[in-house]
Formats: structure tokens, sequence, C-alpha cells
């Protein structure tokens, strides 16, 4: 019975006449009282896999005394998404499929470990390297916004999204000398030193957090900050120094940009033309509640459309 509804959830939103467009993501919950016979373990396991290469797979165990349903709900479930019958079942179900519905189409995406709770928090924050635009630019303004207004040189405020930026790179380049790299603390026209925001905006340097190299700081002379490279392995290499904004002074060719991840407030697939674009910023409310009820329209019409087949 597991395998069947497992297989009917996949099949459903990979049909040809299906509704489901990647890369926004999907979760299938899967609910369990009783372990699988010997027999189907290994037909439900390959579905399941099947359903993870596009979706979160949600497993609830309604039978936490079995030993053997605890294993295999946490053998198929993505991982830390096997709940538990509790008081707390409905927030637990609330927050994976909002983390489910919180992604980034490209680069990677910010998250931590939740030791208290003992699950992954994902946050809203996604990472790309400059180079992976592929743009060109002649003031570090234009590094990453070149191609999209809502992606700016990284916003690194907190100590867990710089340690974030660097594992990036400690993970992805073992061994090689890292260049310097723009990051998004700069001098604004009024000399205060501000971040950008996601949206434009700026957002003032609290302070609360900074990592300077020895003889570096807000006092120092250049207006913008990159992390000053070398060894890809040392944290020495990600020490922040002030630089000129000019490239053509700072002769620095690379920025870390991020961008906001898509969640149910700040994306809208377009499925109207069945394509897979990234999520969209809206202008305004207005905007965004037109494009929701487009959406919602057509996969009305979708539903009917396919009965009627």
């Amino acid at each position: 019975m597991a395998r069947d509804m497992a297989q009917l959830a996949y099949e459903q939103y990979t049909s040809e006449g299906g509704y489901f467009h990647q890369p926004n993501p999907a979760a299938v919950v899967l609910f369990g009282a009783q372990a699988p016979f010997v027999d189907s373990v290994d037909k439900i396991t390959q579905v399941a896999n099947q359903l993870k290469s596009w979706a979160n797979l949600i497993t609830v165990n309604y039978n936490v005394n079995s030993a053997d349903l605890t294993n295999f709900l946490n053998s198929i479930a993505t991982p830390y998404m096997n709940l538990s019958v509790s008081k707390t079942l409905y927030d637990d179900l609330e927050f994976n499929l909002m983390q489910t519905n919180c992604f980034c189409d490209f680069g990677p995406q910010l998250s931590a470990f939740d030791p208290v709770k003992n699950r992954v928090v994902k946050y809203a924050d996604c990472s790309i390297s400059s180079e992976e635009i592929g743009a060109s630019w002649n003031s570090d303004e234009t590094f990453c916004n070149i191609i999209q207004s809502n992606i700016v040189l990284v916003p690194l405020t907190s100590s867990l999204r710089y340690n974030f930026t660097v594992s990036i790179y400690q993970n992805n380049l073992p061994g090689f000398i890292l260049d310097p790299i723009y990051i998004g603390l700069h001098r604004n026209s009024r000399k205060a030193w501000v971040w950008y925001d996601y949206d434009g905006s700026e957002i003032p340097d609290s302070g609360s957090f900074s990592n300077w190299a020895p003889g570096y700081g807000i006092n120092s002379t250049g207006d913008c900050v990159a992390i000053q490279g070398g060894n890809a392995e040392k944290s020495s290499s990600y020490l922040w120094k002030n630089v000129a904004c000019n490239i053509n002074i700072s002769n620095i060719t690379d920025a870390r940009c991020g961008y906001r991840a898509c969640d149910a407030a700040n994306m809208y697939q377009s499925a109207l033309a069945g394509l897979n674009q990234r999520c969209t910023m809206f202008k305004s409310d207005v905007e965004k509640k037109k494009a929701f009820e487009a959406r919602r329209k057509f996969l009305k019409e979708t539903r009917k459309n396919k009965n009627k087949a």
C-alpha cells in the first residue's frame, strides 16, 4: 500500500500532463503505522529515492514503539524529516512544508543545524559567485546586479552568514589559492558604512560582527571591502580589507553575490508559460496578488482539462 501511494505521487507530479514545474520544489507526506513486509522494502525504497530526486519526502511515524517502522522511515525520509505523532506534529509538519517552499534555484543556500530540535534550518539567503553569473563590470556595485537588480554583493552581517560563505570556498576549492573577493560592506554617499540588502536598500552596519585583518577597519582608507584571499583552506584567507570600489584601481575581478531565496512571499513560477524561471521580486502586494491569482486560474484550468482527457 505504501509503495502504491508513493508511486502514485511520483507519477502524478512527473507525468507530462501534471502541473508540477521545476525548479519549484514539492513535498510528499507519507504516513506509516506498520513496518512494510520484507518483500516490499526494496520496492518502497526505490520509489522513495525517485521521489527525493525532486521533492522532500516527509514521513510521519504513527507507531513510535515499532523499531522496525522507525528505522525504515528514517531510511527513506529526507534527512531530519521523519516526524512522529506528538503534540508538536502540526507545528513540525508546518515547519517542514515551509522549509520545502524556501529554496534557491541556483547557488548554495544558507542552512544551519538546530541541535535543540534536531533538524536543519534553511534560511532565505542564496549565494553565488560573480564568475558564475558570467558578467563584466566597471565597479563593485555592478559585480552582481548587472544581471538582475535583486542580486547584490553578499551581506555578511552575522557570523552565520560569514561562516557559510567561507565554507563554500573551503569545501569547493581545497588546495587552491583564493583571489580577493568583494563583499557587500561599503561606504555610501554619506560616508556611512552600510551593506546592500536584496531589495536594493541599505542595511546600516551595526558593528556587531566584523572580521577585519590587522591594520584595517572602518577608519581605514578604501570605501569598499574585500575578503583578502590566499590559501582557500586557511581561515586567515577570509579576513576583511578596505579596498577601492573602482576595480581598475583594486584589480579585484571577483565578488560574492547573494539574493533572497524564493518562498511563498517572494516567488511566482511562470506556470502560465510553462517555463522554469527563477523567482520574481514583486514591486507591490497588488502585483503579487495578480500573479498568484493568474497562477491559481491556470492550475484550475489544467486540472479541469486533465479530468476531461
